[in-house]
């Protein structure tokens, strides 16, 4: 995460591997949830709202039973879309 931490923002991304959002799904798959929810806060933090992110923090967040924060506004707003995503496909 630290080498991707220091790249610049461009478009296309220099590194097109998203790190957080496969640890994040790792620590989900391996119960670790609140290490998920820490790790897929701080990539929203730096990052801007991508929806496999904001499903990874839902899940996480349904996962500690914090059922309110995972149906906020904002994850389920950017949640939203056509193809349905699975913990698997983090």
């Amino acid at each position: 995460m630290a080498a991707q931490d220091t790249l610049k923002y461009a478009e296309p991304e220099d590194w097109f591997f998203p790190v957080r959002e496969s640890l994040g799904g790792a620590l989900l798959m391996n119960e670790t949830v609140a290490a998920a929810e820490k790790v897929f806060r701080e990539d929203l933090d730096r990052t801007r709202a991508i929806r496999v992110r904001c499903f990874g923090l839902e899940q996480a967040l349904s996962a500690e039973r914090d059922y309110d924060a995972a149906s906020s506004g904002a994850v389920r707003i950017v949640n939203g879309g056509n193809i349905p995503l699975k913990v698997a496909d983090l």
